[in-house]
């Protein structure tokens, strides 16, 4: 998937964004994030935590 967004914003480079990737398992992130730097993306990750109601 990182990949996938990396080329999609290749073939934005007119445009100025960030892109920020959220994610709900922390694996998906650890795997996403490692391919990312091995790969040199500039792409942002969060995991994407949703507490619970009061």
């Amino acid at each position: 998937m990182a990949d996938q967004i990396r080329a999609l914003s290749g073939e934005m480079r007119q445009r100025q964004f960030n892109v920020v990737v959220m994610v709900p398992d922390s694996l998906v992130l650890q795997v996403m994030k490692a391919r990312a730097d091995v790969k040199g993306y500039s792409l942002v990750f969060t995991w994407d935590v949703e507490f619970p109601r009061e």
